[in-house]
């Protein structure tokens, strides 16, 4: 599955790089959505394969917040941590960590800021994304399915969905779907919060 999705980042990159022109001719976002919308079918389906995914969901309700307050701790932490060293103020570095993977958001909203702070919020939250998803079966195993869905931040209502599913189990999915959907409101909140203090 990893070697897979190198692969296919790879053949995307080749292909941008040698067929600039495509992005003329093809509609990426519809593409997208329409795939994230068949993956989120097919998991609906396999929910369905264990009832008791379902009866569970007060359970998965304390994992949420478990999840949803690691993540977005942990991100402020680090990334006001790291921040310094690349001449970034307190909130600054917050607001760019908060993007929790979100780079679409975080990368645009930043840089009607400024352009170094866009550059860096989209380089820095892309990279995350891609970690997540490449990484996702390490961390499972070195720290447990919490931590893999905490990894994957806002992303895992979508993109990551997909590698949290097959590595944590099917019965992480809706943990997963309520997490992302709890942290992609969570990262504007903050950011506007934050954008005075620059």
């Amino acid at each position: 599955m990893t070697i897979g999705i190198i692969i296919c980042l790879l053949c995307g990159i080749i292909i941008g790089r040698t067929m600039p022109w495509i992005i003329n001719y093809i509609d990426f976002q519809t593409i997208m959505t329409a795939c994230i919308s068949l993956m989120l079918v097919f998991v609906g389906i396999g929910l369905f394969f264990k009832e008791h995914n379902l009866e569970n969901l007060k359970t998965q309700i304390k994992d949420v917040l478990i999840i949803t307050a690691g993540a977005t701790g942990g991100s402020l932490i680090m990334s006001v941590i790291i921040g310094p060293f690349l001449g970034l103020n307190v909130a600054q570095a917050g607001a760019i960590g908060i993007g929790l993977g979100w780079y679409s958001f975080v990368g645009v909203a930043l840089s009607s800021v400024s352009i170094y702070l866009g550059t860096v919020a989209f380089l820095s939250n892309a990279i995350r994304e891609l970690l997540s998803i490449v990484g996702m079966k390490f961390y499972v195993k070195k720290w447990g399915k919490r931590a893999a869905v905490s990894a994957a931040g806002s992303t895992a209502i979508d993109t990551s969905l997909g590698v949290i599913t097959k590595y944590a189990g099917k019965e992480y999915a809706i943990t997963s779907i309520l997490c992302g959907t709890t942290l992609s409101f969570v990262t504007p909140l903050v950011v506007g919060v934050l954008t005075p203090f620059f």
